[in-house]
């Protein structure tokens, strides 16, 4: 055993102390005190945050390990590297037990999401209330008439009055270029979930333009959409 073949070790010290200042640093970096003396603010805050952690990990390690040298009186360098070795693989528990509770709380935070707008699972997602299957985000060389293709859950979408509009842009007062009626015969989308609309759009462009958008507004105030290229 370890102990056996390092006599003189003070295995107390040697654990309690780097166990300690991670078990500190990381209740402090959860309750957002780091975050704060650092300055995480932004829609990039969390990438500063992460910079300075890459510098802030290894002097902590350093930290307990000197730490644990100054605290003995005898075979400090033995004691330096041993602790130095303890305190990385603690540290390494800690970061691994901290990326699962992130990796928990952003699955249930997500989920919230999607409760609370449905409309913002992604575009092939079963349960996602409307989504322009085809073309899919954009169309380039957009030309008239335009063919789509929409997935919609039962009762999102009138089967007798629902439009695609082709407007320039994603205000209801804004200019309208074309529109489509959408039509369904009862096919479900390969997602076996969701009803499939055909529609053709015929529209009319102002010479020059450079993008539109083909805008559905769904029954329970979904908005779906993609934009088109000349």
């Amino acid at each position: 055993m370890i102990i056996d073949q390092a006599p003189g070790i003070r295995w107390i010290p040697v654990v309690s102390i780097p166990f300690t200042v991670s078990i500190t640093f990381h209740f402090l970096l959860a309750l957002g005190v780091v975050a704060y003396f650092i300055g995480e603010k932004g829609f990039y805050g969390h990438l500063t945050l992460l910079s300075w952690l890459i510098i802030i990990y290894p002097i902590l390690i350093l930290f307990s390990a000197a730490l644990v040298a100054s605290w003995v009186k005898k075979r400090k360098y033995a004691h330096f590297f041993i602790s130095l070795s303890i305190s990385i693989v603690i540290n390494l528990i800690m970061v691994g037990m901290a990326d699962m509770y992130s990796i928990n709380k952003q699955q249930k935070l997500t989920q919230v999401m999607y409760e609370n707008e449905p409309q913002s699972r992604a575009l092939l997602d079963p349960q996602r209330p409307l989504t322009i299957a085809s073309p899919l985000i954009q169309k380039r060389n957009a030309v008239s008439p335009l063919n789509i293709i929409v997935y919609a859950v039962d009762g999102v979408l009138d089967e007798k009055g629902s439009i695609a509009e082709v407007r320039a842009d994603a205000f209801k007062n804004s200019e309208r270029w074309g529109m489509g009626i959408l039509k369904s015969n009862g096919e479900l989308a390969p997602d076996g979930k969701r009803v499939i609309y055909y529609s053709t759009i015929e529209f009319s462009p102002p010479m020059g333009w450079e993008e539109a958008l083909v805008i559905i507004r769904g029954s329970n105030g979904e908005f779906e959409f993609i934009t088109l290229y000349p």
